[in-house]
């Protein structure tokens, strides 16, 4: 399983919009990421603030920004 200080999230896959999800359109769009977060999060066994927390960090140290 991937470490939480490597995982980060995203919702770039515009056909890939996430299953199970009532009312959403079939081309994905950014505002799904809650619905990424909330599945993986569920499927790691951590709290989605505990996921955020680190794929923000991996985000801030990856890339060199702050958010």
């Amino acid at each position: 399983m991937i470490p939480l200080d490597r995982i980060l999230v995203e919702t770039d896959a515009p056909y890939l919009t996430p299953k199970n999800v009532p009312g959403l359109d079939r081309t994905n769009v950014p505002q799904n990421i809650r619905y990424v977060v909330r599945d993986l999060a569920r499927y790691r066994k951590v709290s989605e603030e505990v996921l955020l927390e680190h794929a923000k960090k991996n985000t801030e140290r990856i890339f060199g920004v702050k958010g």
